[in-house]
């Protein structure tokens, strides 16, 4: 059912994919002292680009599944990876800017911490689902 607390946590799950296209993950000095932030749509990563539409269109579509809990089920655990992806590419596109040779001084922003939050969300959306399959399950075996 839609107004369900998993909804709720996938939509904030979503939410806050959208919101990576505006928070930096990373700030970059230069030796020149000009300073770079980095985004996950300008980061040059297509593959982080294609993980943050990917977790767009899971996130929101995953909602309107809600007659289908296991595929919903697995969507969400698909969402988990994903989220734990993206955390992994930010991590590694920062590492690649501190090998450039003109790199002084780099430092973590607050967009760091979504993919986790994601992760957190989409667990909780899970464990919802999990709780209705449950209980669909148990009343089944009273039929």
């Amino acid at each position: 059912m839609i107004q369900r607390i998993q909804s709720v946590w996938l939509l904030v799950a979503g939410l806050l994919t959208l919101l990576t296209f505006r928070l930096a993950f990373w700030t970059t000095t230069w030796k020149d002292a000009s300073t770079t932030k980095m985004y996950t749509n300008s980061s040059g990563s297509l593959l982080m680009y294609i993980a943050v539409i990917a977790l767009i269109v899971l996130s929101f579509a995953t909602i309107f599944l809600f007659k289908k809990r296991p595929l919903q089920m697995q969507l969400a655990w698909l969402g988990i990876l994903i989220s734990i992806g993206l955390f992994i590419l930010e991590i590694k596109e920062a590492e690649d800017i501190r090998d450039n040779p003109n790199f002084s001084f780099g430092n973590w922003n607050l967009g760091i911490i979504l993919p986790l939050l994601m992760l957190v969300f989409f667990f909780m959306a899970w464990k919802g689902m999990r709780k209705d399959h449950k209980l669909v399950k148990s009343l089944n075996r009273l039929r």
